[in-house]
């Protein structure tokens, strides 16, 4: 790692429980370095398992756990990338689509500050739902509100304007 100090501390704590066809991790606290992980996790069947997941990190810098930098300034896990890409390339090797079209999963994880290729970021979310290459049901059960520019039109256009009570001498 391009951080002698990465990957040295490691601790945590949780609930499990398994069933027939089920494994629950709850109340996950670990603590990798200087990033925490808390949350939940999840495995619905084992023959074609479901996993649910939510999670979140208060920080992570991944350049501190990329290869270190070379002489020409690339990592060497860039070097060994150029060569794998060209192996792959050569050999026609593509993303494992039916890898990934087999997955089931339905979860969502969030950072709090993440660092990558010296990229500060902050608030970073994502929410992931697969179900076998079919879509997987969605989790709301109305439909989503409308944007506040658009509510707020629509509100204006069914309300009349208030009326003070007088005239004043203003045409009606």
């Amino acid at each position: 790692t391009a951080d002698p100090k990465a990957l040295t501390r490691l601790a945590g704590s949780g609930a499990w429980s398994l069933g027939k066809d089920v494994l629950d991790l709850k109340g996950l606290d670990i603590q990798l370095d200087d990033s925490r992980l808390t949350g939940s996790l999840g495995l619905n069947g084992f023959d074609k398992p479901m996993t649910r997941f939510d999670l979140r990190i208060d920080q992570l810098d991944l350049d501190r756990y990329l290869a270190p930098a070379t002489a020409g300034g690339a990592t060497a896990g860039q070097d060994q990338n150029k060569n794998k890409d060209k192996a792959a390339a050569a050999a026609g090797d593509d993303i494992p689509v039916e890898t990934l079209r087999g997955m089931r999963l339905d979860g969502r994880i969030g950072i709090g500050k993440l660092v990558f290729a010296k990229t500060h970021l902050t608030d970073v979310s994502a929410t992931v739902r697969a179900d076998g290459g079919r879509p997987a049901p969605s989790r709301r059960r109305r439909p989503a509100a409308a944007p506040r520019s658009q509510a707020r039109a629509r509100r204006q256009r069914r309300c009349p304007p208030k009326s003070s009570g007088s005239n004043h001498g203003s045409p009606a």
